[in-house]
């Protein structure tokens, strides 16, 4: 009876993913033995197609957490310059909004001073728009340009680890 109870704490240790390697190794021992208990037969069973499939596990290559995690850092440390650049850029596109929104508020209030027509002739207010849409339209291809960097960037991070995992010692 106490066998059967220590075989079952281990076989429920082992199906919640809490039993050691070494408890793993004494239900293997125990499962596969011949005084098995017949109430843990499926146990068994289970035990014995489960060393079939692990011998057809190729083993993990030795060192291949250690070059991953010096790969993953290694890309760490480019995306933390990269993220102090685009910072930077930031800052420095912050500071040119707000000059530019004074200089906008400046106008305005002058405007207010001077009411009338922004345009008097429709093809001079068509080729402002139009001139203003062509900046929009740069502005959002350098946006996209960046994300598809990003992007190129993501691709050969994950192709470098698939390398990593798939490179034999």
């Amino acid at each position: 009876m106490k066998h059967t109870d220590d075989i079952q704490r281990l076989v429920d240790a082992y199906y919640e993913g809490t039993a050691s390697e070494a408890e793993e190794r004494a239900l293997k021992q125990r499962l596969l033995s011949d005084d098995c208990p017949p109430e843990q037969e499926r146990e068994k069973e289970l035990m014995a197609a489960l060393d079939e499939l692990a011998a057809d596990v190729p083993p993990v290559p030795q060192g291949l957490e250690e070059r991953i995690a010096a790969a993953i850092d290694s890309r760490a440390k480019q995306s933390a310059l990269s993220h102090r650049r685009s910072r930077l850029w930031v800052w420095a596109g912050s500071i040119a909004a707000s000059l530019l929104l004074v200089a906008g508020l400046t106008r305005l209030t002058e405007m207010h001073r001077q009411p009338k027509d922004t345009f008097s002739d429709p093809q001079e207010a068509y080729q402002v728009l139009k001139s203003t849409l062509l900046e929009m339209s740069a502005q959002l291809n350098a946006g996209m340009a960046q994300a598809t960097a990003f992007e190129q960037e993501l691709h050969q991070t994950n192709q470098e680890i698939h390398q990593l995992i798939t490179a034999k010692n």
